[in-house]
This record gives structure tokens, C-alpha cells and sequence, in this order.
């Protein structure tokens, strides 16, 4: 591990599943490391310059950046990087997505075809496939420089693959201040 410093940041990218502990992943990290992490969402952020890794990042200590790699075009050979790569079953993804588009608007266009039999039927067997290539990319085939999180796992002991994760990053991880991140993104 090479120390990260704003000159020469620590870099890492995630590649996650929706509905897989993202947000839950990133308001740990952004509650550990403060202003020292730049959290990088090109779905959002609208001055994003999306590449890989982001060349936007100012003078911070780590960068993490967020994808989904929904057209499969991450690159997975980022030397110097650390990738997060959370998945979650298909079944418990599936549904918390449809509850959560149950539950929001999102600001998205209508989803209501998923109302209907053959809309939701369309809907699923999309998400089969891009589950299935995910999987094939990121899962069958492991990246070395990654770490891996189900989503159960995480859900179930954070702390352990929070601390897992800043160890990798920026070295001992001060455990007082994980309890605080454990007890504030709860």
C-alpha cells in the first residue's frame, strides 16, 4: 500500500449491483474520512468528467467513485486502484428495487410499466441479464486489487468490512472513530 496523500490520492472504484449497499458504503466512508474523501457519482453530478479515475478530483486523500457498469465498459485494470465490488442476491435486489420505486419518484421517468404482467416480466428479465454480466465480469472472474461485499455481510457486520476497507487504503484504522461511523449510519 502506498501512502495516499492529495498529491498522489488513493483511488478507489466501485462497482456495485443497485441496491446492493452503495449509499450505505459511501456515507460510512464520507463519516470516516471527512474532507479527505471525494465522492465521485457521475449519475448526478453534471460537471463530472467520467473517466476512470476521475480527473476532477481537487486535493483530497481518497477518491471514491461510484458505477454500476451498466454499459460494461468500466475498465477492471486500474493498476493502482482499489475496487469495491458489491453485489447482493437477485431475488432481494429485485424486490427492494421495485419498494423503493414503490416508495419514491426519484425525479425518474414513469416506471409504470412495471404494473403490468408483460411490463414486469420485461423488467425482470432485463435485470437477469445485466445480473448475469455483472457477475460474469466482476464476480466469475475476480479482480486482484479488489475487495468483495455481499450485501447481507456488509449489512450484517459493517464495522469489519469498513475497517477491511480503510486498512487497504490509508493503513491502521482508528477503531474509536469506526464505532462513531458504525453508531451514525446506522
Amino acid at each position: 500500500m502506498m501512502e495516499a496523500t492529495k498529491s498522489n490520492p488513493a483511488i478507489l472504484i466501485g462497482a456495485s449491483i443497485p441496491r446492493s449497499g452503495h449509499h450505505f458504503l459511501a456515507d460510512m466512508m464520507t463519516a470516516y474520512y471527512g474532507q479527505d474523501l471525494y465522492y465521485c457519482e457521475y449519475y448526478t453530478l453534471s460537471t463530472c468528467c467520467r473517466t476512470v479515475p476521475c480527473t476532477r478530483r481537487g486535493a483530497h486523500q481518497i477518491i471514491y467513485q461510484k458505477s454500476h457498469d451498466r454499459d460494461f465498459k468500466l475498465p477492471a485494470d486500474v493498476s493502482d486502484a482499489l475496487y469495491l465490488i458489491q453485489y447482493r442476491h437477485p431475488v432481494p435486489e429485485a424486490l427492494s428495487d421495485r419498494e423503493l420505486e414503490l416508495q419514491e419518484k426519484l425525479g425518474r421517468a414513469s416506471l409504470a410499466y412495471r404494473s403490468t404482467r408483460a411490463g414486469y416480466s420485461n423488467w425482470l428479465a432485463k435485470k437477469a441479464v445485466y445480473y448475469s454480466r455483472f457477475h460474469d465480469k466482476w464476480i466469475a472472474n475476480r479482480v486482484p486489487n479488489a475487495i468483495y461485499l455481499d450485501y447481507a455481510e456488509l449489512a450484517a457486520d459493517a464495522k469489519t468490512h469498513l475497517k477491511t476497507i480503510v486498512e487497504r487504503t490509508t493503513g491502521p484504522a482508528d477503531d474509536a472513530r469506526l464505532d462513531k461511523v458504525i453508531d451514525k449510519t446506522r
